[in-house]
């Protein structure tokens, strides 16, 4: 997965938080204060970010023009969310960088003190890659390693998953991204394999389930065409319901209309 060494861009989380609709944004910053190998992007009600840096084993927070604020420790953090209470959800990868560790999703308050962890069981959670947070309060996980979103009621204690390995509709080969809009649909991106003239190969589609896990449909054609996705990281959806799909092959952002999966534009 290609990531940004130095900088992150503020381009797509303003986007998120002003709900806008330019079919062509522009970057109008960067951050280069403390970032070292910059992985997730989160945003607070008040429009705060929040960075995973795995190799640092850190998520650094920043205002929302940029100004670093402060940092906390988590054991090689990956995928992150922050609930509309202010507490942060991070996904720990650690498992096979230290001995005995299981990954989890720890869960810290607004002042940084962790107050749980939420699939910390043994083979529970393999890589808790991206994750979102719906307006119930449930917690969806993209887990990249077993092929399923985790979902966990952080309060009654209860969970499942959808999913599992596979290229047809309803299953996933290699979740890397979660998002929901606020109608309570879940957006996943993954792999499924593909036919091309060369052969089968990784492919590249978002699928569209509701809140429990129950399939809906399905869009976005692999390849490396204006609003082709070739290789999709990171998904958004903003105010005004535009999606936005960070692809790390061909180095842009596409914006797509959720309801077909057509081009809007690209950033």
């Amino acid at each position: 997965m290609k990531i940004f060494k130095r900088s992150i861009f503020l381009v797509m989380a303003v986007l998120i938080m002003a709900g806008a609709v330019s079919a062509a944004p522009a970057r109008i910053a960067s951050i280069t204060d403390h970032i070292n190998g910059p992985v997730r992007v989160a945003v607070d009600s008040q429009g705060n970010l929040y960075v995973t840096q795995s190799a640092k084993n850190t998520v650094a927070i920043y205002s929302s023009v940029g100004k670093f604020q402060r940092s906390f420790s988590v054991p090689y953090p990956v995928g992150i969310a922050v609930d509309a209470s202010g507490s942060i959800y991070v996904g720990s990868g650690a498992s096979g960088k230290r001995d005995g560790y299981k990954n989890a999703v720890h869960i810290f308050t607004p002042d940084l003190v962790q107050s749980g962890s939420l699939g910390n069981g043994a083979g529970e959670v393999g890589y808790p890659n991206d994750i979102a947070i719906g307006a119930d309060g449930k917690v969806y996980v993209a887990d990249t390693q077993n092929h399923v979103v985790k979902v966990f009621d952080p309060a009654a204690g209860t969970g499942f998953s959808f999913g599992g390995f596979g290229s047809t509709s309803g299953l996933f080969k290699r979740p890397t991204g979660v998002a929901m809009n606020d109608a309570g649909e879940v957006y996943v991106a993954d792999y499924p394999v593909v036919s091309t003239p060369n052969g089968a190969t990784d492919g590249a589609r978002i699928q569209v389930f509701d809140k429990n896990g129950q399939f809906l449909r399905s869009f976005g054609q692999f390849g490396n065409l204006i609003g082709q996705i070739a290789s999709p990281v990171g998904i958004a959806i903003d105010n005004s319901g535009l999606f936005y799909v960070t692809d790390s092959y061909q180095n842009v952002v596409h914006v797509l209309n959720p309801a077909d999966g057509s081009a809007v534009g690209a950033g």
